[in-house]
């Protein structure tokens, strides 16, 4: 696996990916939650069918806070899945079978699965879920 950052601390989307090319997975953190929207579709334009997720959040690296702008993690030589757990809050179970589902598509395994949650809120539930789903398939959480 192999990763690019991308930062823009102005906010510019087309500054924080320049240099990455062909990703197959992106995580995009965007500071300031009124330039979230904006962003996610820009990326979405700039690459499409690349899997991503994304969170409003202040980005932590290279020895330093970023308060405003854009950071952009590409990721290359990976296969990924992206799917929403919607409904947590009263039936978290509910979406299993397709985290299963997603879990096959990609040969998730023990030894090269990472799951990757955003969560705004009921974190409990969401975690309870996805452990569910590691544990019969053996990956350590």
């Amino acid at each position: 696996m192999k990763q690019i950052v991308g930062i823009s601390a102005s906010g510019n989307l087309k500054d924080a990916i320049k240099g990455i090319q062909n990703p197959q997975f992106l995580i995009i953190c965007v500071a300031e939650k009124d330039k979230f929207e904006r962003a996610v579709t820009e990326l979405e334009l700039s690459f499409p069918k690349v899997p991503s997720i994304g969170c409003v959040a202040q980005s932590y690296g290279q020895k330093k806070v970023l308060e405003k702008g854009i950071m952009i993690t590409a990721f290359f030589d990976v296969q990924v899945k992206t799917n929403i757990l919607t409904d947590v809050s009263t039936m978290p179970v509910k979406r299993i079978q397709e985290l299963e589902k997603d879990m096959n598509a990609i040969s998730g395994s023990g030894t090269n699965t990472v799951c990757i949650d955003f969560c705004s809120g009921n974190d409990e539930m969401v975690l309870t879920t996805i452990s569910s789903v590691l544990s019969r398939k053996n990956i350590p959480i």
